[in-house]
């Protein structure tokens, strides 16, 4: 658990770098998002039926962050090859 998210620690302990004038409007808006990725900051979405209840956490979709950012051409292409009929 040490580990957990470690790109949310560093861009939580380096806010004070990154959230000035100096840096860039997309970039300080791309790592808030990714900050408050999968949290309730974002956003949730219930499902729930008569037995059970489940709570999707919406993702920031930055290509800062580590768990949304989308997967390399390399793998895409091993995927769609090794997945063809």
């Amino acid at each position: 658990m040490k580990y957990r998210d470690p790109l949310r620690q560093i861009i939580a302990l380096a806010r004070p770098n990154w959230q000035s004038d100096k840096t860039r409007a997309a970039v300080r808006s791309a790592f808030d998002r990714a900050e408050k990725c999968r949290t309730v900051a974002l956003g949730t979405e219930v499902y729930q039926s008569a037995t059970q209840e489940t709570v999707v956490y919406h993702t920031c979709k930055s290509r800062a962050c580590s768990s949304c950012r989308l997967p390399s051409d390399s793998s895409v292409a091993t995927r769609t090859v090794g997945s063809a009929p």
